[in-house]
C-alpha cells in the first residue's frame, strides 16, 4: 500500500510483520510503535495467528474523503 499521507502506528496487543520496500520484514509487539512516512510502500505480511492483534493508527494529513 502506498498513502498520501504519513501514519503513526501503536501495536496494542498481538503481534505483527510489516514489509517495506528495500527493507528487512519488521516485527512489532506490543508496545511498538511506528511513523510511516507519506508515500512510502508498506504492507501487513502477517498478524498473531494465536489471537486479535489491536492496532492504534493515526492518519496525518490524510485527504478528506
Amino acid at each position: 500500500m502506498v498513502q498520501a499521507w504519513d501514519e503513526w502506528v501503536l501495536l496494542v496487543s498481538g503481534s505483527a510483520g510489516l514489509t517495506f520496500d528495500g527493507a528487512a520484514e519488521r516485527t512489532l509487539v506490543p508496545g511498538d510503535c511506528l511513523a510511516i512516512p507519506a508515500g512510502t510502500r508498506h504492507r501487513v505480511a502477517w498478524t498473531d495467528p494465536g489471537g486479535p492483534t489491536v492496532w492504534l493508527a493515526v492518519h496525518l494529513g490524510e485527504p478528506p474523503r
